[in-house]
């Protein structure tokens, strides 16, 4: 597997999670998923009972873990709302991924916050949501974790 395609993997499966978690409780908790050199993938969650709170502990993890093992690819998820930039000043919920690959740190931007706007629909005669995702928009700038 490539670079880029560990990357596109991670990513993937980060917006399934969130998608699947927004559709079973209308939200979602911040999360880390690592990708390390050997492939393996790791989902990192904890019970701090804010958003914020919970952000900043998967900041300490991430440099925690980059300074002990061999981290490949980071991504760190959370609930945001989209920037006025790509929102046109609508207010709208999207998925905000934070992605960092050891292959992009010679890069001057070598580090992505990608947000996804989506939208809740409940589907008709059943009891259950779905999640439509819109068009991704990505903003690059120097690595914080991985670097």
């Amino acid at each position: 597997m490539n670079d880029d395609e560990k990357a596109l993997k991670l990513l993937e499966n980060a917006v399934t999670k969130a998608q699947t978690s927004i559709e079973e409780s209308t939200t979602f908790r911040p999360f880390l998923m690592t990708m390390a050199i050997d492939g393996t993938i790791k989902t990192i969650e904890n019970r701090e009972p804010t958003d914020e709170g919970s952000y900043a502990l998967l900041e300490e993890s991430i440099t925690d873990r980059a300074r002990q093992n061999k981290l490949e690819v980071i991504v760190l998820a959370i609930k945001d709302r989209l920037p006025n930039k790509f929102s046109n000043g609508k207010v709208q919920s999207c998925i905000r991924l934070h992605i960092e690959e050891q292959s992009q740190l010679s890069k001057s931007i070598s580090a992505r916050f990608i947000y996804i706007p989506y939208t809740l629909h409940r589907i008709e005669g059943e009891n259950r949501l779905h999640v439509n995702l819109g068009q991704a928009h990505p903003v690059g700038f120097p690595a914080e974790y991985l670097s």
